[in-house]
């Protein structure tokens, strides 16, 4: 069975932000930008607010 889980979804204007828990016992995150782009890596992180800030900084980063 899977623990795929969603924890955050933080929807703007222009991208979705998704954070969840994996099968891994861990948490990613991924960023949609409104042209439907996905943005993340297969990084893991141990809290969700790790996730999250890290799904901030790739906003941040990529411009979004």
């Amino acid at each position: 069975m899977s623990s795929f889980r969603v924890h955050s979804l933080i929807v703007c204007p222009k991208h979705l932000l998704l954070v969840f828990y994996t099968d891994r016992r861990a948490y990613q995150f991924r960023v949609v930008n409104n042209q439907g782009k996905i943005f993340g890596t297969t990084e893991i992180f141990y809290t969700e607010n790790a996730a999250e800030n890290a799904a901030r900084k790739c906003l941040v980063e990529q411009n979004l």
